[in-house]
């Protein structure tokens, strides 16, 4: 599950886009019947056309990804749909010694209305519950702030961990780096980089190795 965070602005334009096609709609309701000669008024067009526009909408901000550089215009954030791969380097010590980095795949799906991610170690997944993308547009500074969930199975443990991070968009939109917190008193760094965008799904670790070639 994911939570909805829309800035002001980001709500202006969905609305926009509602009244706009609710209007396309009513043109060509009322050109139809215009044609056949009927005798529809504008109110009776107007349910019609805001429940096909509804639901038209709701079905472009929910599952059309931002994968291109005219859609990242139109809503005004930088692209991070896509699959990355890096380091995570932890402060979590075993027997006295920090752990040396663990590989680490996110796969975060981008969409107007939600960003998703998922991450994936070879031992470990996790899964987005609030993310949120902030544009400075006059530094260009691009931060992805997120919280996020974890099942701890090792050592007979059987329990929910939540974390949160923090990384910043770099290198001209193709690193991703930062910081990580968790409720298991761990921290530490996080950077990535991208190796493919137009990937749709990637539900585990393995099928991540697969697109790292």
């Amino acid at each position: 599950m994911s939570f909805l965070v829309l800035k002001f602005n980001e709500l202006t334009k969905i609305i926009y886009l509602f009244v706009g096609l609710t209007g396309v709609f009513i043109g060509l309701i009322q050109f139809v019947n215009w044609l056949v000669a009927g005798s529809l008024t504008l109110l009776q067009s107007l349910t019609p056309s805001i429940t096909v526009s509804l639901f038209i909408l709701g079905l472009l901000l929910r599952t059309v990804t931002i994968k291109h550089k005219f859609l990242s215009i139109i809503i005004g954030k930088p692209i991070i749909h896509g699959l990355w791969k890096g380091n995570l380097t932890s402060n979590f010590e075993v027997n006295g010694q920090k752990i040396p980095p663990i590989e680490i795949y996110f796969f975060i799906k981008q969409t107007f209305l939600i960003t998703t991610i998922k991450s994936y170690t070879s031992h470990q997944a996790s899964e987005s519950i609030i993310t949120a993308l902030s544009h400075n547009k006059d530094s260009e500074i691009s931060d992805f702030i997120y919280i996020y969930k974890f099942y701890r199975t090792k050592h007979s443990e059987n329990k929910v961990t939540f974390g949160s991070g923090n990384l910043r968009l770099i290198n001209q939109g193709q690193t991703l780096e930062g910081f990580y917190w968790t409720t298991a008193n761990t921290c530490g760094e996080i950077e990535l980089n991208l190796i493919e965008r137009n990937c749709e799904s990637i539900d585990s670790y393995q099928l991540a190795k697969q697109h790292d070639k």
